[in-house]
C-alpha cells in the first residue's frame, strides 16, 4: 500500500498541471530573487525607467533623449517597445520592488511555457526535462532572473518550433509578432526556425512545409515591427545592432562590448558547456545512426520526429553562432538541446523495438547523474557570478545628488556606456552621454566613441578622436566634454579608472572641479572654457 501510494504521489508530482507548476516557480523565484538582493544585469533598470516614462509620457511618445551622443537620441525608436509596455504595472510599486517582482514573474512564466509544451508534445518526464534545462549552464541560470525582453523572446522561440510541427498558421503568426514586438532584434529566430523545420521535413517526410511556418514567422514579425511608434527608426537601430555590430567585430575594431556580446570562450564551453556539448554530438550521432540505419523514417510519431531533427540542427547553429558571433547565442543552445534530448528519448520510448533496447529503470539513475553534474557545474558558476554583480544602489547616491542639484536636462559625461542605467533609472531628470550598446555611440559618431573610450580606460590628462592619433592631436579632457559633449558633469568611477582619480587629485587635468564624492564615485563639474 505504501509503494503503490510513493509511487502514484511521484507520477502526479512528475506530470503537474502547469498553473500549479508556474506557481511553484513563482515561489522559488522569488526565494532566490529576494534572498540574493541584487539586480543580475542593470540592462533591467533601464528598461524599468523606460516603461515608467511610457506610463507617465504616454505610450507613443518612444523619443529617448537621455543618450546624448546615441543613435537612440536621434531615431526615435525602441527596439524593446513591447516589453516596456508589459513592465509598465510593476512601475506602480517601489522601484527596485517593482524590477525585482518583474523578475520574478517573466522567469516563472518563461520556465512554465517550456514546461506547458513538453506536455502539449506528450514528451515523456517534462518536469525533469524542464529542472535541467533551468540548471544547464551557469549562463543559462544567471540570465534566467535578469528582467530583459531576451528572457521571454527565448521560451517563445522554443514555443514556436513545439507549435509549427502542430501546422497551425494563427499560433505562429502571433508567436513570431510577440518576438518581434518585444525585440525586434530577434525578429529573425522565427524564421530562421522555420526554415530548418521546413528542410528537416523535406528531408525526412519528403513533403513541402515551408509556406506556412514561414509565412507565419514572416508576417508575424511584420506586424510586431509596426506595432510600435516610428517602426523605421526601430528597424535602422535593428539593423545597427544585429548587422553593423557583426561587420564592426569582424574588423577587429576594439569596441568595449558587454560580456554576451563576445563570442564564446574555450575556458567556458568546458566549464559550463561540456555537458551540452557532449549531448549535442550524441544527438549528432544519433541522426547519422538513424539515417546510416534507415530507421529515420520508422521513427512515430513523425511531428515529434521533427521536433528531435529540428532541436538537433538548431542546437548546432546556435553553437556556431556562439563561438563565432556572440555568445548569447549559448541561451538558445540549451534549449534546443534538452529539447531535442527530451523528444529523441520519448521517440525510443515510444518505439517497441528501441524501448526493448532502453532499461527504462535505469533512465532515473541516467537522468539523476546528469542532473547532478548539471547542477554541480551551475551552482559553482552562479556564486561567482552573484559574488561580482553590483549592488542595485550602486551609482545611486551620486544619481541622486545629480537630480537635486542640477536644473533638468543638464548633460551628465558618464565615461563608461553600461553605467548608464544605474544613473538613468536614479536620475531621469538628466541627460548622459552613451548607454545600452557601444554599437550606438560608435555609429553616431566614431570620433565621439572614441574620446569617450580613452577617458574611460586610460585616465590620461588628454583624450582624442581617433583610435591612433599623433601626440599633437590630443585634447585637454575638460574641452573636449564642454565643446563636443555639452556635458556639465562628469562621473568618475574610483574603482574602475584609477588612473583618471589619481590623475584629479594630482591636479594634472585642469577645468574640472570636484562637487561630490564618495569612496566608490565622485561628480566633477565642468568649468566653462
Amino acid at each position: 500500500m505504501l509503494q503503490f501510494f510513493i509511487s502514484y504521489t511521484v507520477k502526479k508530482f512528475l506530470r503537474l498541471p502547469t498553473p500549479i507548476f508556474f506557481l511553484i516557480c513563482l515561489a522559488l523565484a522569488a526565494t532566490f530573487v529576494f534572498y540574493v538582493q541584487k539586480i543580475f544585469d542593470f540592462d533591467a533598470l533601464y528598461h524599468f525607467r523606460h516603461a515608467f516614462l511610457y506610463r507617465t509620457s504616454g505610450l507613443t511618445n518612444s523619443d529617448f533623449l537621455w543618450t546624448s551622443a546615441s543613435l537612440l537620441s536621434v531615431w526615435p525608436g525602441d527596439l524593446w517597445y513591447g516589453f516596456h509596455l508589459l513592465l509598465i504595472p510593476f512601475t506602480f510599486f517601489d522601484s527596485l520592488t517593482g524590477v525585482r517582482l518583474a523578475t520574478i514573474f517573466f522567469s516563472a512564466a518563461a520556465v512554465s511555457s517550456f514546461y506547458w509544451l513538453l506536455r502539449r508534445l506528450s514528451i515523456r518526464y517534462p518536469l525533469f526535462w524542464t529542472v535541467i534545462l533551468v540548471f544547464s549552464s551557469g549562463d543559462f541560470f544567471f540570465r534566467l532572473f535578469m528582467a530583459r525582453p531576451h528572457v521571454l523572446s527565448l521560451f517563445l522561440s522554443f514555443l514556436f518550433l513545439g507549435l509549427s510541427v502542430r501546422g497551425r498558421f494563427w499560433p505562429l503568426f502571433f508567436v513570431s509578432a510577440l518576438i518581434a514586438w518585444l525585440h525586434l532584434s530577434l525578429a529573425w529566430v522565427p524564421l530562421l526556425i522555420s526554415l530548418v523545420l521546413a528542410a528537416v521535413v523535406l528531408f525526412s517526410e519528403r513533403r513541402f512545409l515551408w509556406p506556412l511556418s514561414s509565412a507565419a514567422a514572416l508576417l508575424g514579425a511584420v506586424l510586431g515591427w509596426l506595432l510600435r511608434p516610428h517602426p523605421l527608426a526601430a528597424a535602422k537601430l535593428a539593423y545597427v545592432q544585429i548587422v553593423d555590430l557583426f561587420l564592426i567585430k569582424r574588423q577587429g575594431i576594439p569596441l568595449k562590448f558587454g560580456r554576451e556580446l563576445n563570442t564564446l570562450l574555450p575556458s567556458d564551453a568546458f566549464i559550463q558547456y561540456l555537458p551540452l556539448a557532449i549531448l549535442i554530438a550524441a544527438l549528432s550521432a544519433s541522426v547519422f545512426y538513424f539515417l546510416w540505419r534507415h530507421r529515420l523514417p520508422l521513427l512515430s510519431p513523425p511531428y515529434l520526429r521533427a521536433v528531435f531533427l529540428s532541436s538537433t540542427l538548431l542546437a548546432v547553429i546556435f553553437t556556431l553562432l556562439a563561438i563565432f558571433a556572440a555568445r548569447r547565442s549559448a541561451d538558445f543552445v540549451s534549449g534546443f538541446t534538452i529539447l531535442a534530448a527530451a523528444s529523441l528519448l520519448t521517440l525510443l520510448l515510444s518505439d517497441p523495438i528501441s524501448r526493448l533496447r532502453i532499461h527504462t529503470p535505469l533512465f532515473p539513475v541516467i537522468g539523476g547523474v546528469c542532473f547532478i553534474l548539471l547542477f554541480i557545474l551551475s551552482i559553482w558558476v552562479v556564486p561567482i557570478f552573484i559574488k561580482n554583480s553590483r549592488s542595485p544602489d550602486y551609482l545611486r547616491s551620486a544619481a541622486l545628488w545629480l537630480k537635486d542639484n542640477t536644473p533638468p536636462g543638464t548633460v551628465v559625461f558618464n565615461p563608461y556606456w553600461d553605467d548608464f542605467p544605474n544613473l538613468f533609472f536614479w536620475d531621469p531628470n538628466n541627460y548622459y552621454i552613451g548607454g545600452m550598446d557601444p554599437i550606438f555611440t560608435y555609429m553616431f559618431s566614431p570620433e565621439r566613441y572614441w574620446q569617450m573610450h580613452f577617458i574611460a580606460y586610460t585616465g590620461a590628462p588628454v583624450t582624442c578622436a581617433q583610435i591612433r592619433c599623433r601626440e599633437e592631436e590630443a585634447e585637454p579632457i575638460a574641452l573636449v566634454l564642454a565643446r563636443d559633449f555639452n556635458a556639465r558633469y562628469l562621473v568618475v568611477n574610483t574603482l574602475r579608472n584609477v588612473t583618471l582619480a589619481r590623475n584629479l587629485d594630482a591636479g594634472l587635468i585642469p577645468g574640472l572641479t570636484e562637487v561630490y564624492h564618495t569612496p566608490d564615485v565622485r561628480l566633477y563639474h565642468v568649468d566653462s572654457p
